[in-house]
């Protein structure tokens, strides 16, 4: 399965105003002022090495040039979180593969032009090939490939130039990618990731995309170990108009996830028992999420029964209560059932009372 980056990463740049404004801002002027926006194609062929070892995620465009001829241009994910000194010579092998299925495919090589996006915490350092081997003598340095790749690091803009970028799904992109490694800084800016949001949600593409940054907001916090009181925080941190559209999102992505689960599972133990498991998953991890939804609530949001909800948290309570005659330790026992400590000490303090 993708990871949440890259998945989100082809989803936008699966949208070819996102694309076009990426070339608009983000590139050398010389290449903007040449190609004709107007014939940017995503190629949906996929390009891997020799041997078929997937690279980078990435993108490819087809586009006429003004001048004469086209071009391909390829936008290479790169989401690794250090330095990789010899992703020149993976390029390479890259910008090899889609010549070779142009050449395969009986069509005239086209020249390319290799963009490599980075928004990883490392700072990257350009090298080329020829950086590899300093002592070269003059006469052998020619017969070394020679290229360059532009390189896009989000982590080198600033947040102004970021959010002034003209209305578009792109400024969104940019931003929770440059701080997808901060989720406190994400919680306290809420606002600029969602910014234009009201624009968006006036047709079926923006509001799509609203959604798809909202889940992929919530796997950079689950990624960061954050989901206790998600619920509370996203109550009085998301606008207001933001919440009917993308709450429901949050558990139609708890029950797809949990629903694949129960597939796996139901491979291996019976379908309807594999199923049904992963149906619970997903109940209990939306009432450890979101603690202040009732079980009619959830039911909804899952679409289950009620009394199926109130069956799951009546065995969570059960477990919690077993647990506490052997140890009071809220944490111990949150580690040990997997559920978050908030919900223990509710539990515990209900005992207690």
């Amino acid at each position: 399965m993708k990871n949440p980056h890259d998945k989100f990463f082809q989803y936008a740049f699966s949208i070819l105003s996102v694309a076009k404004q990426f070339i608009e801002y983000l590139l050398p002027e010389e290449l903007v002022a040449d190609v004709d926006l107007s014939t940017l194609r995503e190629d949906t062929t996929k390009y891997s090495a020799r041997g078929g070892r997937k690279l980078f995620s990435d993108k490819v465009f087809t586009c006429s040039l003004k001048t004469k001829g086209s071009l391909a241009l390829t936008l290479l994910n790169e989401h690794k979180s250090y330095y990789d000194e010899y992703a020149i010579f993976q390029i390479f092998e890259y910008i090899s593969a889609i010549w070779r299925k142009q050449i395969k495919a009986q069509k005239p090589p086209t020249p390319v032009f290799a963009v490599l996006f980075t928004h990883g915490k490392t700072e990257w350092k350009e090298k080329d090939i020829l950086d590899f081997f300093p002592e070269i003598p003059d006469w052998l340095a020619p017969y070394q490939p020679m290229f360059k790749v532009y390189l896009v690091d989000v982590q080198k803009f600033t947040d102004d130039f970021i959010l002034h970028l003209p209305t578009g799904y792109l400024k969104n992109l940019l931003y929770i990618f440059k701080h997808h490694h901060q989720s406190s800084f994400l919680w306290d800016t809420i606002d600029s990731i969602f910014i234009d949001f009201d624009e968006y949600v006036k047709t079926d593409e923006g509001k799509n995309f609203v959604q798809e940054l909202f889940v992929y907001f919530l796997e950079i916090i689950e990624i960061a170990g954050e989901e206790e009181d998600v619920d509370e925080k996203l109550e009085y941190t998301l606008p207001k108009k933001l919440k009917p559209i993308v709450m429901t999102t949050a558990a139609d992505k708890l029950r797809l996830k949990w629903k694949e689960i129960g597939l796996r599972e139901g491979r291996e133990e019976g379908l309807e028992k594999g199923l049904e498991k992963g149906l619970e998953k997903a109940t209990i991890g939306l009432i450890l999420s979101f603690p202040s939804k009732s079980e009619k609530e959830i039911a909804r949001m899952l679409r289950v029964e009620e009394t199926f909800v109130k069956a799951v948290r009546k065995k969570m309570v059960k477990a919690v209560t077993k647990s506490l005659k052997g140890t009071s330790s809220v944490k111990a026992i949150a580690k040990k059932l997997d559920f978050t400590e908030a919900f223990v000490k509710s539990i515990k303090n209900a005992a207690q009372n």
